[in-house]
């Protein structure tokens, strides 16, 4: 659960209500309070399989869970995959809440959270991880207790070369 939350500003949580609340429910729920995540949306899923009465009981045990935190009195959105329903307000529920999440700032000083180095024939080191602090820029010179300091040659956002990489994205 911790890899590679280091950006991450709002969770989609998820409850089966097939399943109910488990204690990975609040371990996670725990876990993203410790991260200071304050936006989120909740999908409560399996829904088709789970008769009227069993999807009210999830709802109300959810509600009673995040009493108190930051997911009270977010969106609790009724979904089953294999059926396609609530998948529509679901992404619309996500969409508010990429829209109402904060914007990661730039103070100038970025700072690389390296998850993994490796050399790659032609380009020599190449790292990855979670830039953070500010945004690094093709030929931008980073510190380093090197003598020659190592210069950014390029930019990766997954597939796609990227001439700039925003603070809090994840980066190659």
């Amino acid at each position: 659960m911790l890899a590679g939350v280091g950006a991450v500003d709002a969770c989609l949580f998820v409850v089966a209500a097939t399943e109910g609340w488990k204690p990975q429910s609040e371990e996670h729920l725990r876990i993203l309070e410790l991260l200071d995540i304050a936006h989120g949306v909740i999908a409560l899923t399996k829904v088709g399989p789970a008769d009227d009465d069993l999807v009210d009981l999830a709802r109300l045990e959810i509600a009673e869970q995040v009493e108190g935190t930051f997911l009270a009195g977010a969106p609790v959105v009724a979904t089953d995959a294999p059926t396609g329903v609530g998948l529509d307000e679901l992404r619309a529920a996500l969409d508010d809440l990429v829209a109402a999440a904060p914007t990661a700032v730039d103070h100038g000083r970025p700072r690389l959270w390296i998850d993994r180095p490796f050399s790659a024939r032609g380009a020599g080191t190449v790292v990855t991880g979670t830039l953070s602090g500010g945004a690094l820029r093709v030929d931008d010179e980073l510190p380093s207790t090197r003598r020659a300091p190592p210069c950014v040659c390029g930019h990766w956002r997954t597939t796609t070369p990227a001439p700039r990489i925003p603070p809090a994205a994840d980066a190659l």
